[in-house]
């Protein structure tokens, strides 16, 4: 489990099978500050893969197989944190019951910029696969949105007004 407000760079790590300390969200994951993730794997953590309240780049990354109750499975993009995923997989995560959280993604923050990856599989209320609400806006290029499932809207991607949706490629 990582936890902090701190500049991290990591390259080739597992990080699986944890659960969210009470009072906090990540399983996994719950930074702040600036991280790069690399050729490493995020899976089977409860309380969400990565929470990330920062800047939080994915470089051949998979984060498979993660549940959350609120926020999102896999990844939840907190307010004012930005999110890069390249060359990544989202597969396979699932969160929130009667709420609007995204299986896969959930930004709830800035900017969300996804280049040559896929999200499949995931399970979420608004967004199986991304949910971005707010003021968020999410840029999608050159990647696979596929098999993802929403309990209440937009099975691969919802987008709630004034949020920002852009596809290229896609």
């Amino acid at each position: 489990y990582i936890f902090g407000r701190v500049n991290t760079a990591i390259d080739r790590f597992v990080i699986e099978n944890g659960i969210r300390p009470s009072g906090v969200q990540g399983g996994g994951i719950a930074k702040g500050g600036t991280m790069s993730l690399t050729n490493s794997i995020v899976q089977h953590n409860s309380g969400g893969g990565i929470w990330n309240d920062g800047d939080l780049t994915l470089v051949n990354t998979t984060v498979h197989g993660n549940t959350n109750n609120t926020g999102g499975g896999g990844i939840h993009n907190f307010f004012m944190a930005n999110l890069t995923i390249i060359n990544s997989l989202i597969e396979g995560n699932a969160a929130g019951q009667g709420r609007l959280d995204g299986g896969g993604i959930n930004n709830g923050g800035l900017d969300v910029l996804v280049i040559n990856s896929t999200v499949s599989g995931n399970l979420g209320s608004s967004g199986g696969g991304i949910s971005n609400r707010f003021s968020g806006t999410v840029t999608i290029n050159n990647s696979i949105i596929t098999g993802n499932i929403a309990t209440i809207s937009g099975g691969g991607i919802a987008t709630t007004f004034p949020a920002t949706t852009k596809l290229s490629h896609t």
